[in-house]
């Protein structure tokens, strides 16, 4: 049924975001079924609102990294 969905979308030229991705296994699965955008605990847990200039910070220093490495 997500295949399905999934490739509906992309016949509509519809963007898709996977909420509730807890797990490489489903990460992967997504990803090879199409879906442009996933979300969830597998890729951030929650946090404080006081915590996310932190983490945006630490993020854009590693992907400048990413960059300079590539």
């Amino acid at each position: 049924m997500i295949r399905s969905l999934l490739e509906l979308a992309a016949r509509l030229k519809l963007r898709v975001v996977a909420e509730g991705v807890e797990q490489q296994s489903q990460q992967n699965f997504l990803a090879g079924a199409g879906c442009d955008l996933m979300q969830g605990f597998h890729f951030v847990r929650p946090m404080s609102g006081a915590a996310l200039p932190d983490r945006l910070a630490a993020r854009s220093h590693n992907r400048a990294l990413e960059t300079v490495d590539a």
